[in-house]
């Protein structure tokens, strides 16, 4: 019997722990060992991303939030985060 997705993703999740409290990990957006979720260049990249006064975007009926420009770097974590279990990137 398959197991379902929510069983298949807590099993993942448990696993990479484990990995992590074991082994040095990896930097899940440029493969480089780390100590830490993100390696320090990468965080300094995302931080690049990010927009210098993301309200003005408040405006109207429906505020909309850009926290930064869509591309490179930024883009790799978001489907990093969605895509390839890992869920630490949200934390960032």
């Amino acid at each position: 019997m398959p197991l379902n997705k929510s069983l298949r993703t807590g099993i993942g999740t448990l696993k990479n722990g484990l990995f992590a409290l074991f082994l040095k990990s990896n930097c899940p957006l440029c493969d480089r060992p780390t100590e830490i979720e993100v390696c320090e260049y990468c965080q300094r990249q995302l931080l690049r991303c990010q927009r210098r006064n993301p309200s003005k975007f408040w405006q109207g009926q429906l505020p909309v939030f850009i926290w930064g420009n869509y591309d490179g770097i930024l883009k790799q974590a978001i489907a990093a985060l969605k895509y390839h279990n890992q869920p630490q990137l949200a934390h960032l």
